[in-house]
Protein backbone atom coordinates (compact mmCIF):
# COMPACT_ATOMS: atom_id res chain seq x y z
CA UNK A 1 0.00 0.00 0.00
CA UNK A 2 1.51 3.68 -0.89
CA UNK A 3 -0.54 6.75 1.05
CA UNK A 4 -1.00 9.11 -1.79
CA UNK A 5 -2.73 12.44 -1.96
CA UNK A 6 -6.03 13.27 -3.78
CA UNK A 7 -6.23 16.75 -5.32
CA UNK A 8 -10.01 17.13 -4.99
CA UNK A 9 -10.01 21.07 -5.16
CA UNK A 10 -9.57 21.24 -1.26
CA UNK A 11 -11.98 23.22 1.56
CA UNK A 12 -10.09 27.04 0.73
CA UNK A 13 -13.05 28.57 -1.60
CA UNK A 14 -14.25 25.57 -3.01
CA UNK A 15 -15.95 22.32 -1.74
CA UNK A 16 -16.43 24.69 1.38
CA UNK A 17 -18.53 27.39 -0.55
CA UNK A 18 -20.75 24.47 -1.70
CA UNK A 19 -20.91 23.32 1.96
CA UNK A 20 -22.24 26.98 3.37
CA UNK A 21 -24.34 27.38 1.16
CA UNK A 22 -26.11 24.29 1.44
CA UNK A 23 -26.40 24.83 5.08
CA UNK A 24 -27.96 28.39 4.18
CA UNK A 25 -30.28 26.67 1.64
CA UNK A 26 -31.33 24.61 4.64
CA UNK A 27 -31.91 27.51 7.53
CA UNK A 28 -28.98 25.52 9.58
CA UNK A 29 -27.34 28.13 11.72
CA UNK A 30 -23.43 27.41 10.70
CA UNK A 31 -22.47 28.52 14.56
CA UNK A 32 -23.64 24.84 15.57
CA UNK A 33 -21.61 22.71 12.67
CA UNK A 34 -18.52 21.12 13.58
CA UNK A 35 -16.79 22.00 10.40
CA UNK A 36 -13.74 20.30 10.60
CA UNK A 37 -15.39 16.74 11.45
CA UNK A 38 -18.34 17.71 8.28
CA UNK A 39 -15.07 17.99 5.94
CA UNK A 40 -14.16 14.74 7.18
CA UNK A 41 -17.30 13.09 6.51
CA UNK A 42 -17.72 15.67 3.02
CA UNK A 43 -14.12 14.32 1.96
CA UNK A 44 -15.19 10.53 2.41
CA UNK A 45 -18.55 10.96 0.52
CA UNK A 46 -16.06 12.95 -2.13
CA UNK A 47 -13.89 9.69 -2.42
CA UNK A 48 -16.69 7.30 -2.26
CA UNK A 49 -18.14 8.79 -5.17
CA UNK A 50 -15.14 9.08 -6.76
CA UNK A 51 -13.88 5.47 -6.19
CA UNK A 52 -17.62 4.79 -7.95
CA UNK A 53 -17.02 7.03 -10.69
CA UNK A 54 -13.70 5.77 -12.05
CA UNK A 55 -13.84 1.75 -10.65
CA UNK A 56 -11.02 2.45 -7.54
CA UNK A 57 -10.73 1.16 -4.62
CA UNK A 58 -8.81 4.25 -2.92
CA UNK A 59 -8.66 4.09 1.25
CA UNK A 60 -9.68 6.98 3.46
CA UNK A 61 -6.92 7.74 5.67
CA UNK A 62 -7.65 11.80 5.99
CA UNK A 63 -7.94 14.78 5.02
CA UNK A 64 -3.95 16.59 4.44
CA UNK A 65 -4.10 20.47 5.38
CA UNK A 66 -1.50 22.97 4.29
CA UNK A 67 -0.66 25.61 7.26
CA UNK A 68 -1.23 28.50 4.75
CA UNK A 69 -3.19 28.34 2.03
CA UNK A 70 -0.90 30.65 -0.47
CA UNK A 71 1.07 27.48 -1.68
CA UNK A 72 -1.66 24.77 -1.78
CA UNK A 73 -5.16 23.69 -0.66
CA UNK A 74 -6.45 20.97 0.97
CA UNK A 75 -5.89 17.06 -0.17
CA UNK A 76 -7.28 13.88 0.66
CA UNK A 77 -5.04 10.97 2.25
CA UNK A 78 -5.37 7.59 0.57
CA UNK A 79 -4.02 4.08 0.37
CA UNK A 80 -3.60 2.61 -3.09
CA UNK A 81 -2.61 -0.76 -3.00
CA UNK A 82 0.15 -1.88 -5.83
CA UNK A 83 -1.92 -3.44 -8.44
CA UNK A 84 -3.16 -0.13 -8.74
CA UNK A 85 -0.58 1.97 -9.47
CA UNK A 86 0.47 -0.31 -11.82
CA UNK A 87 -2.78 -0.22 -13.60
CA UNK A 88 -2.84 3.79 -13.77
CA UNK A 89 0.66 3.78 -15.15
CA UNK A 90 0.48 1.20 -17.39
CA UNK A 91 -2.88 2.32 -18.88
CA UNK A 92 -2.05 6.13 -18.75
CA UNK A 93 1.76 6.95 -19.64
CA UNK A 94 1.46 5.92 -23.25
CA UNK A 95 -2.10 8.04 -23.48
CA UNK A 96 -1.07 11.12 -25.42
CA UNK A 97 -3.97 13.62 -23.91
CA UNK A 98 -2.13 12.60 -20.59
CA UNK A 99 1.71 12.77 -21.83
CA UNK A 100 0.81 16.38 -22.79
CA UNK A 101 -0.71 17.32 -19.80
CA UNK A 102 2.29 15.75 -17.63
CA UNK A 103 4.72 17.37 -20.03
CA UNK A 104 3.07 20.81 -19.74
CA UNK A 105 3.54 21.05 -15.78
CA UNK A 106 6.74 19.47 -15.61
CA UNK A 107 8.54 22.21 -18.07
CA UNK A 108 10.65 24.88 -16.03
CA UNK A 109 8.67 28.06 -16.77
CA UNK A 110 8.71 32.08 -14.96
CA UNK A 111 9.09 31.29 -11.38
CA UNK A 112 9.68 27.88 -11.10
CA UNK A 113 12.18 25.64 -12.31
CA UNK A 114 11.32 21.82 -12.95
CA UNK A 115 13.21 18.99 -11.52
CA UNK A 116 11.89 16.52 -14.21
CA UNK A 117 13.08 17.26 -18.17
CA UNK A 118 9.41 15.55 -19.10
CA UNK A 119 7.40 12.94 -18.41
CA UNK A 120 9.85 10.31 -20.03
CA UNK A 121 12.41 11.90 -17.06
CA UNK A 122 10.00 11.53 -14.41
CA UNK A 123 8.70 7.72 -15.46
CA UNK A 124 12.47 6.64 -15.56
CA UNK A 125 13.40 8.41 -11.86
CA UNK A 126 9.91 6.65 -10.70
CA UNK A 127 11.83 3.08 -11.46
CA UNK A 128 14.23 4.28 -8.78
CA UNK A 129 12.65 6.29 -6.47
CA UNK A 130 9.97 6.18 -4.41
CA UNK A 131 8.77 9.44 -4.08
CA UNK A 132 9.21 10.22 -7.86
CA UNK A 133 7.08 7.15 -8.21
CA UNK A 134 4.27 8.31 -6.18
CA UNK A 135 4.35 11.80 -7.53
CA UNK A 136 3.65 9.64 -11.49
CA UNK A 137 0.87 8.07 -9.18
CA UNK A 138 -1.02 11.72 -8.39
CA UNK A 139 0.15 13.35 -11.35
CA UNK A 140 -1.76 10.70 -13.23
CA UNK A 141 -4.73 11.07 -10.63
CA UNK A 142 -4.41 14.82 -11.21
CA UNK A 143 -4.82 14.09 -14.76
CA UNK A 144 -8.07 12.17 -14.37
CA UNK A 145 -9.79 14.97 -11.78
CA UNK A 146 -8.85 17.86 -13.93
CA UNK A 147 -10.07 15.82 -17.29
CA UNK A 148 -13.69 15.08 -15.46
CA UNK A 149 -16.51 17.28 -14.34
CA UNK A 150 -16.14 18.01 -10.77
CA UNK A 151 -17.88 16.32 -8.25
CA UNK A 152 -19.83 18.26 -5.54
CA UNK A 153 -21.92 15.93 -2.87
CA UNK A 154 -25.70 16.70 -3.40
CA UNK A 155 -27.68 17.96 -0.41
CA UNK A 156 -29.39 14.72 0.23
CA UNK A 157 -25.62 13.25 1.24
CA UNK A 158 -24.46 16.51 2.99
CA UNK A 159 -27.09 17.41 5.88
CA UNK A 160 -27.05 13.88 6.99
CA UNK A 161 -23.24 14.52 6.91
CA UNK A 162 -22.80 17.16 9.10
CA UNK A 163 -21.44 16.96 11.63
CA UNK A 164 -23.12 19.09 15.12
CA UNK A 165 -20.66 20.88 18.08
CA UNK A 166 -21.94 19.05 21.38
CA UNK A 167 -20.86 21.89 23.74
Amino acid sequence: MKEIHLNFGGFYHYHDEHIDSLIECFEINPDSVDYAATYKDYAKEWLNTFNSEHDFDFQFIGIDSPRFYNYSTDKIKVNIDALQCHILKRDYTKNIDFITYANERLKSSSGFVSFYDGLTDLRQKAKENDSDYILLIEMILDFIIDSNEPIFINEFEIVPQLTYKTT
